[in-house]
């Protein structure tokens, strides 16, 4: 389903990285939300582990909605045999620019930032996030509006706001 890309920068340079939204483990992976150094001393390993599962679950019920009322990952037979949507209005603005890439980059530390937490990792996230200085496209300040609505072969109503 939905792989989101966050291009690895510094200035705009550099690799994509691959990231499922949907995977808990990825989220682990690249030391995003409660799996970060941040909550190192703020939660437990057993807190973490039932964000973990929580995640897991919620994860695989948005993907299954999405497959299911949206198509996501079908071709347009297979949603028209497996899927009956009632009526759906999508709603959307492409007034506001809106940034549709997340640029990463390595955090270099300097020396005198020596503090580890209890797990011995930096306080600070391995990876800097930049969410304002990526490509940006028109939409409503969050989603980028050619995202807001469903796949052509979803019977949907475009509404623009």
């Amino acid at each position: 389903l939905n792989i989101f890309i966050l291009h690895l920068a510094r200035q705009s340079k550099g690799d994509n990285a691959y990231f499922d939204f949907y995977d808990a483990d990825d989220w682990e992976r690249l030391d995003m939300g409660v799996f970060g150094p941040e909550y190192d001393n703020l939660l437990t390993d057993e807190q973490r582990q039932k964000y973990r599962e929580h995640m897991k679950i919620q994860l695989a019920a948005a993907k299954k909605w999405r497959r299911t009322v949206l198509g996501e990952g079908m071709d347009k037979e297979e949603y028209k045999t497996q899927t009956f949507v009632p009526p759906l209005v999508a709603c959307s603005t492409n007034a506001i620019p809106t940034t549709n890439q997340f640029l990463r980059r390595k955090r270099y530390f300097l020396s005198s930032q020596n503090a580890k937490t209890r797990k011995g990792r930096s306080p600070l996230n391995t990876y800097e996030y930049d969410y304002r200085n990526g490509r940006s496209v028109p939409g409503d300040g969050g989603l980028d509006y050619d995202r807001c609505f469903p796949p052509s072969f979803v019977s949907h109503k475009r509404v623009t706001l």
